[in-house]
């Protein structure tokens, strides 16, 4: 079919012309200078042919050197020439439409006829005279002369105005054919969108540098050349299902790129989907025919292939292990952590294998940071700089502008500790970023929300440290600000005025400022002894009365003796900057406690606690203080009887309390745990781990493991899985020391081993997990074969194992007998064959290695003929004229592979031997799950298998090996109970085995990969061996918050009023316990002709009987410290009882009286 449309001559307007310029520059002419036309116009250098948007070679000019404007000016090709010999000189009109031309203008003209202006149709000049060199001359008229067309003459009417000579260029052909085949990025494309046409757009981006020049017309842009339709094959990555359909010529855009810069007309592809194709992730094939501006009958195919089209229909995410929301409309989650843990829907996992998470900056542009999408459980990070955030994703192609974008809401937010005189006041949650205003703190301590105790002659004026640029992403501990009512008397201390004091109507002594609390220097022994006292003007009255004393931040020492016979002060309070304290510094005082902060480095034993209460207990906190006896006035360093002085293990305070000359209680105050409450061994890798109270009290974090963490009381920990004594080493750390602590507990990790020969149970033995394995049953015999070893693994795995005896069947005595001479036969020679097994064979080991690495190994063997006389060893056979033959059973292992190899070690270089018969006739031969192995050299022999198939042809007459009538179908639990392999054959349906267990999972079916992207189905026959993998789903963590004395708990972050409030009975929590079961996931039934509660949840069944001070657990007797008990119709159960046997954990906190329960 040929072009029958008109052949435009002006191809676009100056301002398009321009954009498709090479880059050409103008030179700035002064018109005034130019005394006459000149005689050629300027030809841009760099301006070459190229085809244009119809198809057709053409060439853009510059004319730079125009004397006078042209009135309806015209354009003629008059000649060209190839490879410097004129080919035609007949006068093409090349721009018909008429135009006013000026100096500097730009004039486009076409290198063809026009047959529309009576010229018979032509091709394009390039074309029609081939590859070569070649020069136009185009003449420029004042008007139409159409005698032109005729033959060009200069000197006929209608001069030409000026003529002008191209400079010579290459003409290289057509556009090469690989040009054709493009791959383009990938492409994301919503299912659900409206218009099902989508379009690739700027794709000449990704065309080849081989296209430019080229112009391509694909089947939307100039239809009447083109009949076919556009192909679009969509195959299924996962499936491999095929979609096909057909796009009308109306879906598809032209594709352009001149001189490699692209047309910005032309540059988009449009896709056609299919009816009815499934959301999943594709590669899509685009086959289109296509022309490069020639005639109707040069139509070539253009293949585009896009590996990765996603076509998605709503992928998401949600965020797991989340327990608490903010109820707004909507259920918005709220986090601690600057991390968050999502989950992708199958969607995303069928459509993507990658997305990219935007992060935003306030001072930067959004930085996108791309994931591989390989899993459907991630963590990802929060921003820590903004409360209410959104978290964004774009699933997945090359670029993240053209994904499909999801995005969710998620607060971070974290916890403001109030402390008030040492003491817990309240908690407030806080969004990250935000600031706690003082009308908000006023209206949480009006309403309760922050209690801080009242303390007699303070008042607060303030918290110190409450973040005042935002809440930062870590928690936040604030400390009100207590300020002294005025005092009854107050003064000075010593010369220099830096120490005052303060003394008020409750008793309490307050003394601040900075530097030692020291007496003047030269001051005499007696004034020494009560300088401080009669320093404080009334000193009777204030030692007398006097019931504590508050030494402020900013004392670094105090002297000795001075609070010297304070005798009714009962408290001393030291800040935490005292490196320094004196002997006898609160002598004859009613202290009964007091703690020596952990700054105080130099202690004076001497005179310090005389007539102090014999129950006083000093508690050390410094692990390195260094305790003296300097002697001061009375040389005493008699102590109370019943001293207690508690401090770390190997300190200075440990030597003082046990030496002779003290005796002292030492009380260690060292950081530690137990272990399952003390428990010696276990059954279970989980175990609880509880941090004393001196960890909780005295240290910040703990490292166990990796990195230090915040100190909390109970820690779950993992133990190894090997059986036996495990050890557990915790470091404890503060601002002073790190202490490291290590307990032992015993794992108790054993697992079955069953024995069987010939299909039946031989014997068994339990072996702990992590043990080397050593078969202590007899050796099992079987008619007509010799046992080889037993098919186990050397070390114990952590699961229940089947040994299965391998045997093997030697060479038969006739084969063996014809090695024999029969000299050697008369003289009592025999020969025996052996097949044993070998542990290891360096040679084939590295052949393995090196070219067999996708191989399985197995059984390895050593196999001799060996000749005998009166029982001894003679000599050994390793090469025999005649084929042997030897027969082994195939280890479980590598039975129902496809492909067997046995490598064979012999003189130091080894071999294949495989189904097909090597040059001396010797090959295997595997028929069922019995390999036989004929050769003629014997010493080492391994066994390699592969699901690859041989392509090999197999020996005539003998089996190929690449199939097995039975094969195992196995079953990987991921960490749940075992679940034992299934042996079957060729396509034939297995019954799904019975769910496997996991602590704290939920089982979520078998899969045919480990990224558990295909659910197996078993009404599907199986044609050969495999391994299932188990998925499993975390169970939510549950929640309970519960406080004494109040009626309303939060499960999950959810308000419940409960119709009675918990209660303290015997130091237990008591509730009636219904609520809090069914939280669990438990099932309460009250037995009224009894008064007996059963509660039972995942075979755990718990009963208890009221008044009783015992409980059964699974049949199990259990002793309660505190019996449960009716109160107002309401049967009151023990909660950490209940709540520990139903696999929660329970949480006390004294000072809040709060007890939490999670599972």
């Amino acid at each position: 079919m040929k072009r029958t449309s008109k052949v435009i001559s002006l191809i676009l307007s100056v301002f398009m012309l321009m954009q498709m310029m090479t880059g050409a520059v103008f030179a700035k002419i002064d018109a005034s200078k130019l005394t006459q036309v000149p005689e050629k116009l300027s030809w841009s250098v760099e301006s070459l042919p190229s085809k244009n948007s119809a198809g057709e070679w053409e060439y853009t000019d510059e004319i730079c050197y125009k004397y006078e404007r042209v009135p309806n000016a015209e354009v003629y090709l008059v000649e060209f020439y190839k490879n410097g010999k004129l080919v035609d000189n007949t006068a093409d009109e090349i721009n018909p439409e008429y135009e006013d031309y000026e100096i500097g203008d730009i004039m486009t003209f076409t290198a063809f006829g026009t047959p529309e202006y009576g010229q018979t149709d032509k091709k394009d000049i390039f074309t029609e005279n081939g590859i070569g060199k070649y020069t136009f001359r185009v003449a420029v008229c004042s008007d139409t002369y159409t005698e032109f067309y005729e033959h060009w003459d200069p000197d006929r009417v209608n001069p030409v105005k000026w003529s002008a000579m191209s400079p010579e260029f290459d003409y290289t052909g057509e556009i090469p054919s690989n040009v054709f085949n493009v791959t383009l990025p990938d492409v994301a494309f919503d299912m659900n969108a409206e218009n099902k046409d989508y379009e690739i757009k700027d794709i000449y981006k990704d065309f080849p540098e081989n296209m430019r020049g080229a112009i391509v017309y694909a089947s939307g842009y100039y239809t009447d050349y083109i009949t076919e339709n556009t192909v679009y094959t969509y195959t299924n990555k996962k499936t491999g299902a095929v979609s096909k359909v057909e796009a009308e010529s109306s879906v598809i855009n032209c594709i352009l790129q001149i001189d490699g810069v692209p047309c910005e007309n032309y540059y988009n592809l449009g896709i056609k989907v299919p009816e009815n194709l499934e959301s999943g992730a594709y590669k899509l094939e685009i086959d289109l025919p296509v022309a490069d501006g020639k005639e109707c009958d040069d139509v070539k195919p253009f293949h585009v292939t896009i590996n990765n089209f996603a076509y998605y229909n709503n992928p998401s995410f949600d965020f797991t292990g989340i327990t608490k929301y903010l109820e707004r409309g909507e259920r918005t989650p709220m986090t601690k952590n600057t991390s968050v843990t999502v989950k992708f829907n199958q969607n995303a996992m069928d459509c993507f294998d990658k997305f990219y998470l935007a992060i935003p900056s306030r001072t930067e542009d959004t930085k996108y940071v791309e994931y591989k999408l390989d899993k459907d459980t991630m963590e990802l990070p929060l921003l820590k700089e903004d409360g209410l955030q959104d978290l964004t994703l774009i699933f997945g192609t090359d670029d993240y502008e053209t994904g499909c974008e999801v995005s969710k809401e998620i607060i971070l937010y974290n916890t403001i500790t109030f402390m008030a005189d040492g003491k817990v006041a309240g908690t407030y949650d806080l969004d990250v970023g935000e600031i706690l205003s003082e009308e908000d703190l006023k209206a949480l301590i009006e309403s309760g929300a922050i209690n801080p105790p009242e303390k007699e002659g303070y008042v607060i004026t303030g918290w110190e440290g409450l973040p005042d640029r935002g809440m930062p992403a870590e928690p936040v501990t604030v400390t009100a600000v207590y300020e002294v009512e005025p005092p009854l008397k107050e003064g000075k201390i010593g010369t220099d005025g830096k120490i005052s004091w303060s003394y008020y109507k409750d008793g309490t002594l307050y003394i601040k400022g900075e530097g030692a609390l020291t007496v003047p220097e030269g001051t005499d022994t007696d004034e020494y002894l009560t300088y401080l006292s009669t320093s404080l003007g009334d000193n009777e009255y204030i030692r007398t009365s006097a019931k504590k004393i508050v030494i402020g931040e900013g004392i670094t020492e105090i002297c000795s003796d001075a609070f010297y016979e304070f005798y009714f002060v009962e408290k001393i309070t030291l800040p935490s900057t005292l490196k320094k304290i004196g002997g006898g510094f609160m002598k004859g005082s009613s202290v009964t406690d007091v703690v020596i902060p952990a700054s105080v480095d130099t202690f004076n034993m001497n005179w310090s606690f005389i007539k102090c209460p014999s129950e006083l207990k000093v508690t050390f906190l410094n692990k390195n203080i260094k305790l003296t006896n300097e002697l001061t006035a009375g040389n005493s360093t008699d102590l109370p009887s019943g001293l207690n002085l508690y401090g770390y293990t190997g300190s200075d305070v440990e030597t003082y309390a046990n030496s002779d000359e003290h005796k002292c209680n030492f009380v260690s105050i060292d950081p530690d745990f137990v272990i399952n409450d003390g428990a010696e061994s276990t059954n279970s890798k989980n175990v609880k781990i509880t941090l004393n109270k001196y960890a909780l009290e005295n240290f910040k974090q703990y490292k166990l493991g990796d990195g230090f963490k915040d100190v909390s009381e109970n820690i779950d920990y993992v133990l190894d899985s090997k059986d036996g004594e495990q050890t557990i080493t915790i470091v404890f750390k503060n601002d002073d020391c790190e202490i490291e602590k290590t307990h032992t507990i015993v794992f108790d990790n054993k697992h079955k081993i069953t024995y069987v020969s010939d299909g039946k149970t031989v014997g068994e033995e339990t072996v702990g997990c992590g043990a080397k394995i050593e078969p202590k049953v007899e050796t099992p015999v079987k008619d007509g074969s010799v046992f080889v070893k037993w098919d186990i693994p050397e070390i114990m795995p952590d699961n229940d194992i089947t040994a299965t005896a391998i045997f093997a069947k030697t060479a038969s005595d006739e084969s063996l007998k014809s090695l024999l001479t029969e000299e050697e036969i008369a003289s009592g020679v025999t020969v025996k064959s052996e097949v044993k097994a070998a542990d290891e064979n360096e040679n084939i080991e590295l052949a393995i290695a090196n070219k067999y690495s996708k191989y399985t190994a197995s059984i390895m063997l050593d196999i001799n003929i060996v000749k005998e006389k009166d029982g001894s060893e003679t000599g050994k056979i390793t090469e025999t004229p005649e084929l042997l033959s030897f027969s082994v059973d195939i280890p479980e292992n590598v039975q129902g592979k496809t492909e067997y190899i046995v490598l064979r070690e012999h003189n130091g270089e080894v071999d294949a031997l495989t189904t097909r018969a090597n040059s001396d006739g010797e090959y295997i031969e595997v028929k069922g799950n019995t390999l036989t192995i004929y050769a003629k050299k014997f010493s080492a022999y391994a066994l390699i298998a592969t699901d690859r198939r041989n392509d090999n042809p197999p020996r005539k007459g003998s089996s190929s090996g690449s199939a097995s009538s039975n094969f195992n179908i196995k079953f990987e639990s991921n960490g749940g109970s075992a679940v034992k392999a299934i042996t079957t054959t060729k396509n034939t349906k297995i019954t799904e085995p019975e769910a496997p267990v996991k602590e704290g999972f939920v089982f979520d079916g078998w899969y045919t990969d480990s990224a558990f992207k295909t659910k197996f189905d078993f009404a599907t026959p199986v044609t050969g061996a495999m391994t299932l993998y188990a998925k499993w789903i975390e169970k939510e963590k549950t929640s309970i918050i519960l406080v004494i004395g109040n009626k309303d708990a939060e499960i999950n972050g959810k308000t419940v009023t409960n119709d009675v409030e918990p209660k303290i009975v015997n130091e237990r929590t008591m509730l009636p316990i219904r609520f809090i079961a069914e939280a669990l996931g438990a099932k309460v039934e009250w037995i009224e002709e009894t008064e007996t509660v059963k509660i039972t949840a995942d075979g755990i069944d718990i009963t208890i009987k009221v008044g009783e001070e015992k409980a059964t657990v699974n049949g199990k007797e259990i002793a309660l410290d505190s019996p449960s008990f009716i109160e107002n119709d309401r049967t009151y159960l023990p909660l950490r009882f209940v709540s520990e046997n139903l696999g929660a954990t329970v949480e006390w906190n004294e000072a809040e009286q709060k007890v939490t329960v999670t599972k």
